[in-house]
């Protein structure tokens, strides 16, 4: 399972659209599809972007930079 993938799931159903909402403001929708569903995982460029999306929701960053 990708880190992506894993922090998708385990957020609470109330944040889930939330978050995708402001994910797919950085990147197309497939993009966010791909790294939900575990096919591909988000580049080193986008770490930073996802880490603050999930602090900003009370979550802890899925990636180290």
């Amino acid at each position: 399972m990708t880190k992506f993938e894993e922090f998708y799931q385990n957020l609470r159903v109330k944040d889930s659209d939330p978050v995708r909402c402001e994910v797919e403001k950085h990147v197309s929708p497939v993009s966010f599809l791909n790294w939900k569903r575990g096919t591909f995982e988000p580049d080193a460029r986008w770490w930073p972007i996802i880490n603050d999306i999930a602090v900003k929701y009370g979550y802890p960053k899925p990636y180290t930079l």
